[in-house]
């Protein structure tokens, strides 16, 4: 396991290169998404699929300045091909081929999401020019969650100086249940494994432990007890406050009697505002890497990307959809 987040570049990246996945990216004319592409290819993080006409793409590279790779595949999506698996996956909706047909035509991401199901890629990221809502739609949709998973949730990676830290749900689950949210802790606890994070499980609250009583901590206090009983072998605290939860001196003068307290690793926000809030906040004070949204419980690798994403934090996102694949 490693928490170092002066490794955990290298050991994403070796992960990467480990499997090297076709990685699809819809939003060709982003010259970050193009530079981004450029890099993962040469590095061997990824085979990175850019959806769009040749000429289109090659010109927005060259008037970037970007030297785009041979070796990155410049694709169209095969409308002929996906719109009548499409049409058959959203059947039970009453999507019909036709409209199939136009749904791919006039929505990048989409098709993004059909290459994947399809198996014409392995993974997928977007957001840089797009909102989450509109990459996260159609993944949900079309790419659905996986067959074990009660819910889709999403999480971040942040590098913090004091080592690798999973917050979630960041991006998603707007108000969780105690029983959605239990779920999104043990998605968070799997992600934090499969990146080589030894999992310590908070679920975050305004109050450690019985300090203060509301329906708010109540409904993270039994999120806590579903989740120490699915968790066994993992240490779980909650209800508890994040300086608590991560701060050893503070935990033995407030929460002395959980073992997760004060090593947290795995961090879940009691709701989407105060998750995307937080995330947001270290990010830019801190001024650290913060890989994700990535999508936890779905069927295949997709993740989104915050728009105002980095060459390199796309590139570490192409990494992470890489890995999970």
């Amino acid at each position: 396991m490693t928490t170092n987040s002066n490794n955990f570049a290298d050991f994403l990246i070796a992960a990467a290169k480990q499997k090297r996945r076709r990685i699809v990216l819809p939003e060709s004319g982003d010259s970050r998404v193009l530079a981004a592409a450029a890099k993962a290819q040469l590095t061997g993080i990824a085979d990175c699929i850019l959806l769009g006409e040749t000429a289109t793409v090659c010109r927005h590279a060259d008037e970037a300045g970007i030297d785009l790779p041979t070796s990155v595949a410049v694709e169209t999506p095969n409308i002929d091909q996906l719109a009548p698996l499409l049409a058959k996956w959203r059947a039970h909706k009453g999507l019909t081929e036709e409209a199939a047909r136009v749904w791919l035509q006039t929505d990048a991401t989409a098709a993004a999401a059909a290459m994947v199901r399809a198996q014409e890629a392995d993974g997928m990221v977007a957001g840089a020019a797009t909102t989450s809502a509109a990459v996260l739609r159609p993944v949900l949709q079309i790419i659905g969650p996986a067959k074990d998973a009660d819910l889709v949730s999403s999480c971040f990676l942040m590098c913090l100086p004091q080592g690798i830290k999973i917050f979630a749900d960041c991006a998603l689950n707007v108000r969780p249940t105690a029983a959605q949210l239990s779920s999104i802790a043990v998605q968070s606890a799997q992600t934090a494994v499969h990146f080589g994070v030894s999992p310590v499980v908070a679920l975050l609250s305004y109050a450690t432990g019985d300090s203060a009583t509301s329906d708010e901590v109540a409904r993270v206090s039994e999120a806590t007890t579903l989740t120490q009983a699915l968790l066994p072998d993992i240490p779980v605290a909650g209800p508890i406050q994040y300086d608590a939860a991560v701060s050893p001196i503070i935990a033995s003068q407030k929460a002395p009697q959980w073992k997760a307290a004060g090593k947290a690793t795995v961090l879940v926000f009691p709701d989407v505002a105060s998750g995307n809030i937080t995330y947001k906040a270290v990010q830019q004070t801190a001024k650290i890497v913060a890989i994700g949204p990535l999508m936890q419980g779905l069927a295949a690798p997709a993740n989104d990307l915050s728009r105002g994403a980095t060459v390199n934090d796309i590139c570490y996102t192409i990494a992470a959809t890489a890995a999970q694949g």
